[in-house]
Formats: C-alpha cells, structure tokens, sequence
C-alpha cells in the first residue's frame, strides 16, 4: 500500500488533477506541487479546497486531509 498523499486523494475525490485543482484555488501548480510533495495543506486553503469542490459538484471533508487511519470514526451504537 502506497503512503496516503492528500493532493492524490483529493485527484481522486474529484478534481481532475494537480493543475486543475491549482486552477481553481487560484494558484500557481508549482504551490499545488509543493502541497503534494510534502503533504501539507495550511487550513485556510483546506477550506477553499472543500468550497471548491462544493462549487464544482462533489465533497471534500475535513476527514479527507487526514490519512485514513486517523479519519473520525462514528461512535459505536450504545
């Protein structure tokens, strides 16, 4: 299994790939780059990431910056 990288998972979610989701934050790819090598999204643009793809049609949640063993998990059934 291939270590969790944010930038492929949020490809995967819907953005169809690192230039078109700096299309739409508004940034250079090469910052969309950086995010992907070194796996870190400040939180502000985390939340322009899930506008982004709210506007475009599909979800992104805060979950999905975070590996998936880390992820919130639904509490158990009482």
């Amino acid at each position: 299994m291939e270590p969790f990288n944010v930038v492929t998972h949020l490809i995967a979610r819907g953005f169809k790939s690192q230039s078109h989701l700096a299309r739409e934050l508004g940034k250079a790819p090469s910052t969309v780059s950086n995010y992907a090598e070194t796996g870190n999204i400040p939180h502000p643009v985390q939340r322009e990431i899930i506008l982004a793809a709210r506007r475009l049609g599909f979800t992104v949640e805060p979950d999905d910056f975070f590996e998936p063993e880390l992820r919130a998990q639904a509490p158990a059934p009482a």
